[in-house]
Parts: structure tokens; C-alpha cells; sequence
């Protein structure tokens, strides 16, 4: 059978069953009535398996298989009811708690399945998992003793969650006429939390007589009635309690009931009820000494105490209370034996002088009795007995703290100070370091103050770090003003524990009397050193020292800040405000706080740093009154005069003031103010000759070659600017990344002619890394001038220059019909034009002093019509060269050959020589051009700081054919006003206008053209690399030109078109 398959859909399943049914039948086996068992047995074989399974997963705990193996076999056989009860273990084992309550009410018909139920519901109350209403149905369908349950356990979860109060007020609302023992139980034992007496005597005294209650229920009842305090209840009660402990129990519960509802008369009836029910005992006794201590019977506790045999020292605690007197005379009567902590403690308590004076104790209670005895003689203002108990010499802290105390007490502070150097010695502490110090500063010991407090600084600061407490530290503070030669002879090393030793405050209170005592500015920086800088303070004495401290460590605006906070309490400190806000660049707050005390001068030296803010200022009217204070013959002094004589146009004065200065062995500072008081009177050879002296005096100082080199780098001649080489190249190894000094050198590598140094000079400002620390203005202009070194290496770096350009014209000059005579017929039919220029520099040092030296070649094709093209070929060879550096004029020389094709022009409407007949001419051309007013802000160029800007010029164009004599001559103007394009592209768009004038002269024939027009340029930059900026441009432009006068295109008007390209 366990080899079958227990698939509920498998074939041999069937088979089984079928073929043992069939059997059956066949063979007789069947009695009558039999089959129903028949298919319990199969129905019990085929259910086998599952079971098995079941109980194997119920072991582990796997609730979801068993609830699923027993759904399915439930499925198959609906009132298995093993099934049924397995699953609900599963659906338990799963909080599935309805589910279980649902499955177990099916099964609810047998008791077993009834219990089961019962007991599901009570966990689901206790668990809180149903609502009243819920529960309302469930106790309409059980049975009295289920009920009961079910409402215990719903009540219980009400007064665990919620409060008893809740519980009870549920049971009294709906159960309350309910006569169940177990009910009336529950009722009480709420009540009883609840402290409702009567709820608890209304549900258990109905069962009294029938003799339902147990032991605890008759308890509960006894504590109803005596917290009623009814005595005749309590009679009523006690036959039927059968343990003599607990009527023992009820009856004291009764008498200290009356006692602590003061109602003593009560409690002696009812204990003499009690002692003739039960007669005399210990008890009985017991009960009427706690009456007599509540009535405060003192005769009877007395007495009832000897009687029970009550500790001594119990009673005489007992009677303390209640009469001072017999318990002092009884305490002196009780053996102290092994209590002599609580006999000390009564002994203090009864004040009882006599007792502590006549019993001696041992070790180490005797201490404490001195001490107790102390007090008491002080409350007595019996001092000199208590300083005698109190030896200073007794081997023990407490006893000399005692007698400390005593002394403070009355102002005996001298005498205290002993004692409180004594207890420092024994135990030193800062807490008894506090008290020395406090009894010290009252005694007027401030010399022993410091050096106790010193002392202890060094002694913990060798251990760990410690801050002194404040007490201690402002007692501290006040007494170093009154004892400062001792601060002046203290060693540095005492100086950083102790400050370490002090919060900011004091700290910087301490470092403000110290340093002005204090001539060694190493001392001053180590004092400093140890006050941080950025915590505030309010006192003026810690803002002094912080501003002595920021002005000692070069910080003079965060002095001027604590001067000036000082400044509102003490006015003497106006002085030192001054100096640091001079030395802070806030020279006009300076004048003013001078101005505003009266403009005093306390010293020269302050007369001097006014005198200086005032020409900084340019208040030379303040700098007049400061003058007479300033002596002379002082370098200093005659600066400021000198000044001041400038200023008043005395240029002869102050020269003769600053040469005074020089010849006084002047500092640097000195000179270099001599140079400028020089170079403003104009003598800039003076100026130059003393920054030589100081040079040569200082050869090392870096700033001085620094300032010569760029001195003579800006000078006009340019052998003695290249003096200026040396001096720069130093200056740029130590400062690789300062402009000026890369700029310098690259223009004076040019005027040496060195083109590779030039470019790599260049090369090193363009790497450098840009500041984003400047103004939004100032980084435009950076970015600018990087192009501009960009722009200067891209022409140092290259000699050649290829010029590309198509023309259409609205109309050409005059046509040549043979041996260069010009048509009697004039009138242009327009005119394309295309042309190429090569440009090859071939001097070095002309370029790179902004001159040139180049070869040429250029070539042209030409027509006389916008349809007719290559009507006329030339081209040429020549030399071009740039005079000047600053004015852009050049001069051309060239061999000039021109080709006319009249084959092509056969074709016009014009009369021209006859196919086939060709003429060539060979000419030489002397030319030069010039442009004017293009430069600067009106260049043709890229702006990287701009987004539009304005272009002009002024071009002039003459050439002259040696050999033809004929002369050609341009003058045009041009203005327009550039936009960039929104573009990520370099391109721009320019509108514009122009005049122009046009002449030419052919064997004495003199002809002109004057005209004006507007047009549109589009140009777009490209070709750059990271040291070079762009090297070639695409230009398109398209104007309108109108003939104004002339007959040389006889005022002919049209649109010309052009396309360029710079390579």
C-alpha cells in the first residue's frame, strides 16, 4: 500500500479502489450494510498519506503545508474531521484566527470541538480580536460557564489596554443584575482595583452566607468593610473566616485603619473587642503601642516598650518627636554597643550636649562625635569650645575642614587660611584649592594667592590638562593687578600652563596686564600664541589684549575691531586705535578718531602716522597742522614735507627735500618714496639714477630689479631698453607667473630681434592658468589680452601670407581697343574680377620690430562683363616693404605683365580688334598704400571680450606704370559696427558705409570718380591653434554703390559683390 501513489487524480488510485470494491461484491464479502463501512476504509486508506504528511510538517512548524495538505484532502472528504482539526492547528500556528474560530464552530457539535471553540474565542478576546458586537453573538449561542469565560476574557483585555476603571464600568453596564459566583468575583476583583469599596461588598456579601468564598474573597470583603471602618460588618465577617493568621490579619488591618483616620477612640474599642475575643497576647500589645504612638501616649509607649522589649534606641527615636526631653534621658540610659552611628545621629538630632560630651567614642566614630559636639557648641555660640574639639593638628581632613569652616564662619580669615592650606596639603584638589583662595583673597594674601596658584598650575599641568575653577580664576585676575612685579619675575615656562590653565576670558584678561610689562616681542608672540583669535569678549581688558596681540602678530583691522570696542568704555585708548587703523589701510577712520579727541598729538611717532593717513587721504589741510610736530632731518619727516610741497606745485622744494633724503643712507622704502616725489616733479633721469643707486646698493633684493628693469624696459631708446633683458629674466624666475614681467620680456626679445624667444615667451603667458578670482570686467579683459599675445605669436610665427578674392563689380573703367587707347565710349557694362596674392617676409629683424621685408607674386583675371570672364590675364612679381613700426604704410616694387585676350571680347557689342589678334605688355609698377584710423578699439580683428564693436578706416592706394606712365589712385572710408553671430562659431555680421574716390591718368588724360554707398560684410574666423590665434578669415561682402560726380564711370551705379579668403 505506502508503494501506491496518493495523487487523488492518479489511475491506480482508481483501480485500487475499484477492483477491492468489486471483490468484494463478487466473493460474497459485503454483509448487508456493509458498504458504508466498506468506504470509510477506503476513504481512511486513501487519506493515510495526507496525515502522514501533516503531522510530519506540523512537527516542523510549516503551518502553510499543513493548512494546504488538509484543505485539499477536506476537498476529497469534507467530514474528515482529523482534517478539520489539523487545519486548525495550522490556521492557529498562523494567527489566522477566524479562520480557526470559522473551522472550529463547524466542528463544535461534540464536546472535544466545543472546548476547542471556547478556547479559540477566549484567545481572540484576550488577544483583542473582536468587537462587542461579535462577542454579543457568540454569548447568545453558549452555555452559562462559556459565557462567564468569554466575558472574564474580554473584561481582562478591557482593564490590560485600557484601565480596570473601563473593565468594570463594561461589566457593571451589561452584567450587572448577573447572579454567577464567577461574575460577582470578577466584579470584585475589579473593584477592588478600582478602590470602590461598596461594588466589592454589593458583589461578594450576597454569597457570604451561602459560604462561596474563598480565602482570598473573604479577604477582598474584610478590606471592603474596614476601609468603611464598620465594625459590626467586620464581627459578621470573622466566624466565617477559619484561619486565625488572617482574622489576625483583618483585626490589625482594622486598628491601623482607625489610626490613620485619626480615630483613636475607635481603634481602643474595637482592640479591646478584640483582646476579650481572643484574650491578652503579644499582639494585643503590639497593636496598643502602635495606638499609643498615634495618640502620643508617652507614659504608655514608654511603658509598652519595656513591656515588648523594644531597642533602646528605637524608642528614644520614637519619642523624639514627641517629647524631647525623655528621649534625651532615655539616651543616655541605652547601651551604644554596635550602633553608634544611630546614636550619633539621635544625639545630633536631641541637641544633647551632655550625652556627647560624656560618651567617649572608638575609632572612627570619635571623629564624628567631635564634629557633632562642634556643631552644637557653634549653635550655642560657644566658638572657643568648639575650636578646642577641633584641634588643627587632629590627624583628620574632616576635623580641620571643621574647623575651617568655624573660622570663615566669623570672618577669622587669617586663622582660616592655615586651616585651608593644611586641608590643601592633604588633599590638593582644586575644590580645596577654591577655598584657600577665597579665605586667601579675604586675608588680603594676594602674594601667596598667585604663588599657591601657580604652584598648583605647574604640579597638574605636569599631569594632565585642567582648567582652574572660575572662583578660583577671577580671584586670580584680581590679584595680578595688585601684585605685578611678581608676573615680571616669573619664568616664560610657568607662563603656558597657567594661561592654558584659564578660559578665554580670564585668559585674555591675563595676557592684557601682562603684556604691557613686557618689552620681548618673542614673550608677546608666545603669550598670543595661546589666545586664539577669533572667540569674542566683552570685558575692555581682554579687547586690549587681543588687539595687542593682533597688532604683534600683523593682524592691525582685527585690532582696530577690539580697540574700537574698547574705545566706547575707555577713551585713553584712542592712540593705539589710531595705530592700527593706519596700519589696517583705514586712514580716514584713523583721522577721524584723532579729530574727534581734539586732534591731539601725545606723541611724534603718532604725529607721523597721522601725517602719512593725510597724504594718503590727500587731506593736505590736516597734513599742515600735523607738520610742525614732525621733525627734520628725518627721511621719514621730509617725505611727508616733500609731499606736501608737490601738492602745492613747490616742485624745486620737494626735489630738494627728497634729495636730502638720499643723501641721509636711506632705507628702501625711503628711496623708492624719494623716486616717486621725483618722477611727479617730472625728473624721471633722477628718479631712474637713484633706483640705479638703490639697485646696486641692494643687488639682491628682487624687488628693486624688478622695479629698475621695468623702468628701463619702458625707455624710448632701444639699446638702452635691452639693458632691461637681464634684469627681467632674473625677475621671471622668480615670479614665472607675473604678466607684466612676461609681457616685458617678450617686447624686449623683439626689439633683440629674437623671434624664437619672443614666441616662446609668449607661449609661457598663454599658458598660463587663468584667474577666476577677478571681477567679471577684469576676466574679459584677461581673456582679451590672452588673444592679443595669441594674435602677436600667430604673426611672429609664420612668413607667408596667401590671399584669395573674387570681385563683380557694378561696372569697370574705360576698354581698351588697342595700343592702350581708351574707348571714346565709356560707359561700363560691369566687370568680374578674380585674384590671388603670395606674401613671403623675408627679415627677421624687421619683423619682429613691426617692419617688413617681403617678396611677392600675385595674378589676376579679369572681364568686362558679369557673363564674360579671363577678358584680361596678369600677374606680377615684386618687393614690399614696411618703413615703420607704428604707421601702416607700405611700398611695392614689381614687374607687372598684363594679357588681353580679344578673341573673348569679339563676342561684345563693342568694337574690338579682330579674332585672333592677341597683345601682351610687360610693365614696372611702383606702388604704396597706407591705412589710417584702423587701429585700437577700430581694428579689423576678432574680439574675445566683446560682442560687438566699431571698425573704420581710411585706405589710400597709388600706383604708378614706369613705362606706360599711367597713374591709378584710390582713397576710401570706411565705417561700420560688428556683431557677433549667436553662434558657437567665430563669425560676425557688419553693416556699413563708405565714401570713396577714384581717379586715373592715361597720357595726360585725367579722369575721377567720386561715389558713396552702404553694404554688408559676413566674416568667418578660422585656422587657430592653442598659441595662435585665428590665421585666416572668410569675407563676404555685398554693397550698394551710388556715383556721386566724375566721369570716370560716369556716376554709373550698382551692387558689387565680393568673396575673400585669408589664408
Amino acid at each position: 500500500m505506502n508503494n501506491l501513489s496518493v495523487s487523488p487524480n492518479s489511475h491506480s488510485s482508481f483501480w485500487v479502489k475499484n477492483m477491492f470494491v468489486a471483490a468484494s461484491i463478487l466473493y460474497g464479502t459485503l454483509p448487508v450494510g456493509g458498504i458504508s463501512l466498506l468506504q470509510a476504509q477506503v476513504q481512511t486508506f486513501e487519506s493515510y498519506p495526507y496525515l502522514q504528511k501533516a503531522y510530519k510538517e506540523e512537527k516542523k512548524k510549516n503551518w502553510p503545508e499543513v493548512q494546504a495538505l488538509m484543505e485539499h484532502l477536506l476537498s476529497r472528504e469534507a467530514d474528515n474531521k482529523t482534517a478539520k482539526t489539523l487545519l486548525i492547528r495550522a490556521f492557529l500556528g498562523q494567527n489566522k484566527y477566524k479562520e480557526a474560530e470559522a473551522m472550529a464552530e463547524k466542528v463544535s457539535s461534540d464536546p472535544e470541538g466545543s472546548q476547542q471553540l471556547q478556547n479559540i474565542r477566549t484567545t481572540m478576546l484576550s488577544k483583542g480580536l473582536v468587537q462587542e458586537n461579535v462577542l454579543s453573538s457568540w454569548l447568545k449561542k453558549s452555555k452559562d460557564n462559556d459565557k462567564t469565560q468569554l466575558i472574564n476574557a474580554y473584561i481582562h483585555r478591557l482593564a490590560s489596554t485600557q484601565n480596570p476603571d473601563v473593565a468594570l464600568n463594561w461589566l457593571e453596564k451589561n452584567y450587572s443584575q448577573n447572579d454567577s459566583r464567577a461574575l460577582r468575583k470578577t466584579r470584585s476583583v475589579l473593584a477592588e482595583k478600582c478602590n470602590k469599596n461598596d461594588v466589592v461588598i454589593d458583589a461578594l456579601s450576597p454569597l457570604l452566607a451561602s459560604h462561596q468564598l474563598g480565602r482570598d474573597d473573604l479577604r477582598r470583603l474584610g478590606m471592603a468593610y474596614i476601609n468603611n471602618l464598620d465594625p459590626v460588618t467586620i464581627d459578621n465577617l470573622l466566624p466565617f473566616v477559619s484561619r486565625p493568621e488572617d482574622k489576625k490579619l483583618l483585626a490589625t488591618a482594622f486598628v491601623f485603619k482607625a489610626i490613620a483616620q485619626k480615630k483613636g477612640n475607635l481603634a481602643e474599642t474595637w482592640l479591646k473587642h478584640w483582646e476579650n475575643i481572643i484574650g491578652h497576647s503579644s499582639d494585643i500589645q503590639e497593636m496598643q503601642w502602635n495606638l499609643a504612638v498615634a495618640n502620643n501616649n508617652v507614659p504608655e509607649i514608654i511603658h509598652l516598650s519595656g513591656s515588648l522589649r523594644k531597642p533602646c534606641l528605637d524608642t528614644v527615636e520614637v519619642l523624639a518627636d514627641r517629647d524631647a526631653d525623655a528621649a534625651r534621658k532615655m539616651l543616655r540610659s541605652c547601651d551604644i554597643g554596635e550602633q553608634p552611628k544611630a546614636w550619633l545621629y539621635l544625639a545630633e538630632r536631641l541637641q544633647d550636649q551632655v550625652a556627647l560630651e560624656n560618651h567617649p567614642l572608638s575609632s572612627p566614630w570619635e571623629k564624628q562625635r567631635r564634629l557633632v559636639l562642634a556643631r552644637i557648641y557653634v549653635k550655642k555660640h560657644q566658638e572657643e569650645k568648639a575650636l578646642q574639639i577641633l584641634p588643627l593638628l587632629y590627624p583628620d581632613i574632616d576635623i580641620i575642614l571643621a574647623r575651617a569652616l568655624l573660622l570663615e564662619k566669623h570672618n577669622r580669615f587669617r586663622e582660616a587660611t592655615i586651616a585651608r592650606s593644611e586641608i590643601y596639603k592633604l588633599n590638593p584638589d582644586t575644590d580645596s584649592l577654591d577655598h584657600l583662595t577665597y579665605d586667601q583673597v579675604n586675608a588680603e594674601e594676594y602674594t601667596e594667592l598667585l604663588q599657591t596658584v601657580s604652584e598648583h598650575v605647574s604640579r597638574s599641568f605636569s599631569r594632565h590638562y585642567t582648567l582652574l575653577p572660575l572662583s578660583v580664576q577671577d580671584r586670580f585676575i584680581n590679584s595680578l593687578s595688585k601684585n605685578m612685579p611678581l608676573i615680571q619675575k616669573w619664568q616664560a615656562s610657568k607662563t603656558e600652563p597657567l594661561l592654558a590653565s584659564l578660559d578665554y576670558k580670564h585668559r585674555a584678561i591675563f595676557v592684557g596686564n601682562v603684556i604691557p610689562h613686557i618689552s620681548s616681542d618673542q614673550e608677546i608672540s608666545n603669550l598670543c600664541r595661546m589666545l586664539p583669535p577669533h572667540e569674542s569678549n566683552p570685558d575692555p581688558d581682554g579687547d586690549t589684549a587681543l588687539g595687542h596681540c593682533a597688532m604683534a602678530q600683523h593682524r592691525p583691522g582685527e585690532a582696530a575691531i577690539y580697540f574700537s570696542e574698547v574705545q566706547r568704555e575707555r577713551s585713553d585708548i584712542w592712540p593705539v586705535l589710531v595705530y592700527a587703523l593706519s596700519a589696517a589701510g583705514d586712514t580716514s577712520k584713523a583721522l577721524e578718531v584723532w579729530r574727534e579727541y581734539g586732534q591731539i598729538v601725545p606723541s611724534e611717532s603718532l604725529a607721523t602716522v597721522l601725517a602719512r593717513d593725510a597724504l594718503q587721504e590727500k587731506d593736505f589741510s590736516s597734513l599742515r597742522k600735523l607738520i610742525p610736530d614732525l621733525t627734520s632731518d628725518i627721511p621719514d619727516n621730509d617725505i611727508l614735507k616733500a609731499k606736501l610741497a608737490l601738492h602745492d606745485g613747490e616742485e624745486r622744494i620737494a626735489l630738494s627735500l627728497a634729495s636730502h633724503v638720499m643723501a641721509s643712507n636711506p632705507s628702501i622704502d625711503q628711496t623708492m618714496a624719494a623716486i616717486q616725489i621725483a618722477d611727479k616733479a617730472g625728473n624721471y633721469d633722477q628718479a631712474l639714477n637713484w633706483l640705479q643707486s638703490i639697485w646696486e646698493k641692494y643687488p639682491d633684493n628682487a624687488d628693486l630689479k624688478l622695479e629698475y628693469g621695468m623702468r628701463v624696459a619702458g625707455l624710448p631708446e632701444r639699446k638702452k631698453r635691452l639693458q632691461a633683458l637681464p634684469l627681467l629674466k632674473d625677475s621671471s624666475k622668480l615670479q614665472p607667473n607675473n604678466i607684466k614681467i612676461g609681457e616685458s620680456l617678450a617686447w624686449l626679445f623683439l626689439a633683440d630681434d629674437d623671434r624664437p624667444a619672443a614666441m616662446r615667451q609668449l607661449e609661457q603667458l598663454i599658458s598660463l592658468p587663468q584667474n577666476f578670482a577677478l571681477t567679471k570686467e577684469d576676466q574679459k579683459q584677461q581673456v582679451q589680452q590672452r588673444y592679443m599675445w595669441r594674435r602677436t605669436h600667430a604673426d611672429l610665427s609664420r612668413r607667408d601670407h596667401i590671399t584669395l578674392a573674387s570681385i563683380w563689380s557694378p561696372a569697370g573703367i574705360g576698354e581698351v581697343v588697342g595700343n592702350n587707347q581708351l574707348s571714346s565710349s565709356r560707359r561700363g557694362v560691369g566687370q568680374n574680377m578674380q585674384m590671388g596674392w603670395w606674401d613671403h617676409a623675408i627679415s627677421d629683424s624687421l619683423l619682429t620690430r613691426g617692419k617688413g621685408l617681403a617678396v611677392y607674386g600675385r595674378f589676376f583675371i579679369d572681364g568686362p562683363g558679369r557673363t564674360e570672364y579671363a577678358a584680361y590675364l596678369g600677374g606680377a612679381a615684386g618687393v614690399r616693404y614696411k618703413p615703420f613700426s607704428r604707421l601702416n604704410l607700405n611700398l611695392y616694387a614689381e614687374v607687372f605683365d598684363q594679357y588681353t585676350r580679344y578673341s573673348l571680347l569679339a563676342s561684345s557689342h563693342h568694337k574690338y580688334p579682330t579674332k585672333g589678334q592677341n597683345s601682351n605688355t610687360v610693365d614696372m609698377m611702383i606702388r604704396a598704400s597706407a591705412s589710417f584710423f584702423d587701429q585700437g578699439d577700430f581694428r579689423n580683428d576678432w574680439r574675445e571680450d566683446r560682442s560687438h564693436w566699431n571698425e573704420r578706416f581710411l585706405y589710400l592706394d597709388g600706383a604708378w606704370w614706369v613705362h606706360k606712365e599711367y597713374f591709378q589712385g584710390v582713397a576710401r572710408y570706411q565705417q561700420g559696427h560688428s556683431w557677433k553671430l549667436p553662434i558657437n562659431q567665430p563669425q560676425t555680421i557688419m553693416p556699413y558705409g563708405f565714401g570713396q574716390f577714384s581717379s586715373q591718368n592715361n597720357n595726360h588724360l585725367f579722369r575721377e570718380d567720386f561715389r558713396a554707398g552702404a553694404g554688408i560684410r559676413w566674416q568667418y574666423w578660422f585656422n587657430e591653434t592653442p598659441f595662435n590665434a585665428y590665421r585666416s578669415a572668410l569675407t563676404v561682402n555685398i554693397e550698394y554703390q551710388r556715383g556721386l560726380a566724375g566721369s570716370l564711370y560716369e556716376r554709373a551705379n550698382g551692387v558689387l559683390f565680393s568673396v575673400g579668403v585669408r589664408l
